[in-house]
């Protein structure tokens, strides 16, 4: 009976088994084969054939782009082969799941599963072991860990080695070489991608052979070397030309277009464009369309054919909305607006600028939550890494992992810099364009919109700024220069310059300033972590009150003191204090900005100069009194 049922299984799965490269009509057909596999399993209790037909269920709602159903499906397939109790067919299970996870763009969840998946392949299958590391490679580069990802790149290109599977060797040199790519190594990307060309064509893999040809193409282009990038790219066309992949084919004609544009060959470029347009309608390739037709319109309007150009953008902002493409809509509102502004429609040259603003400034809100998310989701990756390995591990091997989690706390920091510097390229656009109108725009209600962008903007330059002084306090890579300085001159500067805020909310401030106290110190910095404190306590001190700024020379320091009639310190606040972003309990009087790492920085930069700071607090509404000391320059370091 049992025979007669694997025999009907194989004959309803046989086709099943073959997923790639379907066509809709097709994945739903081979679903419902599988359905019908799965009932016959169901109803002869036949685990193996249960498990064997959720598998190819999943496989095509994969490639039906349904992957909350195929993450259903894979865990039920999981659950079905920990009964069965077969360790490799679980690690695979695991390993679909992950990769579920992972086109839903769970990335944490994804990786723990790949993790989880390779430890049993590590003693169970090289191939398995190759395709989690391989994976694992693509989440890290995903999240801007490019030392990760090269890791587990290299890792895998290591195991297909082992196993002398050259198509494998290839793909692996594929990937690291992109690895190399969004590092900005273009020379280390295009000997990684050369290999894995050489590769391809041994092994006589043409779609290898194509891909590798393509990377290779854009590796040349961003070294500004376009002959070879268009030499490149036009065997990729001839490659896919060859084998009917009109996906592919799309993109290795809109490399070539790109490069003969480079190359101001403007006729073979537009030629090339239109060949492109062409395979990505065919192949619905949205991005290559919504590329094609920007870049067509922009080289239209060089020329100054402005009526076609603007039809063209009109086509291509269509296609980007529809396929959620925001960078691509961003890059076709800004042209639209050269466009607008050289027929001398003004009007519509406006709303399309208005449209550019606030889809930048919806892509910065996003991007910014993406790579803070991204950011913590390295540290927890690494995190779960190493508790993962805890378990493994043996007492004499804890201070590797100690050492490992410093280092994965390094990483953090420095993603941190590099995201918030990465974030002043859209503010510098806004803060231009809003001086623009201010000067161009007589309106005085456009006039108001553009001071209150000017207003944002400044306001997250100063997050920024603060981010990346941050981040490079923690990285060791702020030298101070020494010099000798008056505090007492330099205390009369700070609040003579912020005279004039404290009176604007009625404020008043006493000075208690001991004359000729000086320091071993950095004077910009000193500056500043005066500056943040005087300005705290009028930021968060009401109307009317009073604020006292006391400086003395005692026997081996200098101390420094501002004491204001605000809201004061609960002992939850206190215990967060000099904390990076937090909020406490107070909140500013006069609808002023904060930023949550003024105070943390300020600890930083007063320790740097091996000083002190602390706050005394009675209590809620009680008022503050913030302390700072400073070695007196006979005992400075």
């Amino acid at each position: 009976m049992l025979y007669t049922i694997e025999q009907s299984l194989d004959e309803l799965l046989k086709d099943a088994a073959n997923y790639e490269k379907r066509t809709e009509s097709e994945h739903r057909e081979l679903l419902s084969q599988c359905e019908k596999a799965l009932k016959l399993a169901t109803d002869n209790n036949y685990l193996e054939g249960k498990a064997k037909a959720l598998r190819y269920k999943g496989y095509h709602h994969i490639g039906l782009h349904e992957y909350k159903e195929a993450l259903d499906v894979f865990l039920q397939e999981e659950k079905i082969r920990r009964q069965i109790g077969d360790e490799l067919e679980i690690a695979n299970a695991l390993h679909n799941i992950a990769n579920a996870y992972y086109y839903l763009n769970n990335l944490q969840k994804a990786m723990m599963v790949y993790f989880e998946a390779m430890q049993k392949f590590e003693t169970l299958s090289d191939e398995g072991l190759y395709r989690s590391y391989s994976n694992i490679g693509l989440i890290y580069i995903k999240i801007g860990n490019y030392a990760e990802s090269l890791n587990y790149g290299l890792k895998a290109l290591k195991i297909a080695e082992k196993i002398g599977d050259r198509d494998k060797i290839a793909h692996s040199y594929n990937a690291v070489g992109s690895v190399y790519r969004k590092a900005g190594d273009f020379e280390r990307a295009l000997e990684f991608h050369s290999k894995s060309l050489k590769l391809a064509q041994e092994v006589g893999s043409q779609e290898s052979i194509g891909i590798a040809f393509g990377s290779i193409g854009i590796d040349y282009h961003e070294m500004k070397r376009y002959e070879e990038a268009l030499e490149a790219a036009y065997q990729s066309k001839r490659i896919f030309e060859e084998i009917d992949h009109t996906y592919n084919l799309s993109m290795a004609q809109l490399m070539m277009a790109v490069n003969y544009e480079a190359l101001k060959m403007e006729n073979e470029a537009l030629f090339f464009y239109e060949e492109s347009l062409k395979n990505a309608k065919k192949s619905g390739n949205l991005s290559v369309e919504s590329s094609v037709l920007t870049n067509r319109a922009n080289l239209l309007f060089q020329r100054g054919e402005k009526e076609e150009a603007l039809h063209l953008l009109r086509n291509a902002l269509r296609i980007a909305q529809k396929a959620q493409l925001k960078d691509h809509s961003l890059k076709i509102y800004r042209l639209m607006v050269d466009v607008y502004r050289a027929f001398g429609d003004s009007e519509s040259a406006l709303s399309a600028f208005e449209s550019f603003y606030e889809l930048e400034k919806e892509i910065f809100n996003e991007e910014s939550s993406r790579k803070i998310r991204n950011l913590q989701l390295a540290f927890e990756l690494e995190q779960g890494r190493r508790e993962m390995e805890l378990e493994k591990q043996k007492n004499a091997e804890l201070m590797r992992l100690n050492k490992e989690l410093s280092e994965a706390n390094r990483l953090k920091t420095e993603l941190l810099g590099i995201a918030a510097h990465d974030l002043k390229n859209p503010l510098q656009t806004v803060l231009g364009y809003a001086e623009l109108i201010m000067e161009k725009v007589n309106d005085l209600t456009v006039q108001d919109y553009a001071k209150r962008i000017r207003t944002s903007s400044e306001r997250m330059l100063e997050m920024i700024t603060l981010l990346l002084q941050d981040a490079a306090i923690t990285q060791g890579k702020i030298t101070l220069n020494l010099d000798k300085v008056n505090l007492s001159e330099l205390c009369e500067i700070v609040v003579e310059f912020y005279r004039s805020r404290a009176e604007a909310k009625l404020q008043r401030i006493e000075t208690h300033i001991q004359p000729n106290c000086i320091i071993q110190a950095d004077r910009q910095y000193v500056f500043q972590i005066l500056e943040n404190l005087i300005s705290n306590a009028i930021k968060y001190s009401p109307k009317e009150k009073k604020i006292s700024v006391y400086l003395e020379q005692f026997d081996k320091v200098l101390q420094f003191a501002v004491k204001d009639e605000g809201q004061g310190l609960t002992d939850e606040d206190k215990a967060k204090l000099f904390g990076k972003f937090q909020r406490l309990s107070a909140r500013p009087t006069g609808n002023e900005s904060s930023t949550g790492l003024g105070l943390a920085i300020v600890k930083e930069l007063v320790e740097l100069h091996h000083g002190k700071i602390w706050a005394e607090s009675e209590g809620k509404d009680k008022g503050a009194t913030f302390f700072v000391q400073f070695p007196s320059v006979q005992h400075a370091y």
